[in-house]
């Protein structure tokens, strides 16, 4: 299956409306949290994982879609580590070769793992937004939950009934771009808000526990 770039959203339109299994899964947007979700995860439900990406300062692939496709017992490949990955078939059966290239035989950087819980997985301050993920079993409530800029101490406090599904995120964006689009994308404000030059998201529960930081 090959899905290019399509988020969650489209994710959970074909969820709701097709049989999705397939055998191989080419992971969507390089590994980016923006695809990949458990439901989508699911429903695919394939045996193999390929992952396209190179180095980067995008956090490709996520650590959460990563632990998904692991906790389903997908056999993943990436481009970074082997090199080019070409898949045989004869219509019935298939054979994946992954060929080594010089960057994948010299690279000693493992696909990320991933703790469990609430946490920032993503800021990306000169871009103006910050991702939370929910990597738990059951929906995460944020209701009185608040997030903080800790260079200008910039306060936003989620709306009562914020809800991330498990195994989904939400961005909170900021600056001049940013825009409500409910249930995955929420505005903070016009302003600007991070400090590019060294800043950190500080994200506290309803009970003013610091649950994640991300620097």
């Amino acid at each position: 299956m090959l899905t290019g770039d399509a988020g969650i959203e489209n994710e959970a339109d074909m969820v709701a409306n097709y049989n999705l299994e397939a055998e191989i899964l080419k992971v969507g947007h390089h590994g980016s949290d923006t695809s990949t979700s458990q439901p989508f995860v699911n429903e695919v439900d394939p045996e193999t994982a390929i992952l396209s990406y190179g180095e980067n300062n995008y956090g490709h692939p996520n650590a959460g879609v990563v632990k998904r496709l692991r906790n389903i017992g997908a056999e993943i490949y990436s481009t970074f580590e082997s090199g080019d990955i070409v898949v045989t078939t004869d219509g019935t059966n298939y054979d994946v070769s992954a060929l080594p290239s010089e960057e994948g035989e010299d690279s000693t950087t493992p696909l990320p793992d991933l703790k469990d819980g609430v946490f920032i997985s993503v800021g990306d301050f000169e871009m103006e937004y910050v991702t939370i993920l929910n990597n738990t079993n059951e929906n995460a409530d944020l209701s009185n939950w608040y997030l903080i800029s800790e260079e200008g101490n910039q306060c936003y406090d989620f709306p009562e009934g914020t809800i991330i599904e498990s195994g989904y995120y939400l961005d909170v964006l900021s600056g001049p771009d940013a825009y409500d689009s409910p249930p995955y994308k929420q505005m903070w404000t016009k302003s600007y808000i991070w400090n590019n030059s060294g800043d950190a998201a500080l994200l506290y529960n309803s009970k003013g526990e610091l649950v994640s930081e991300f620097r």
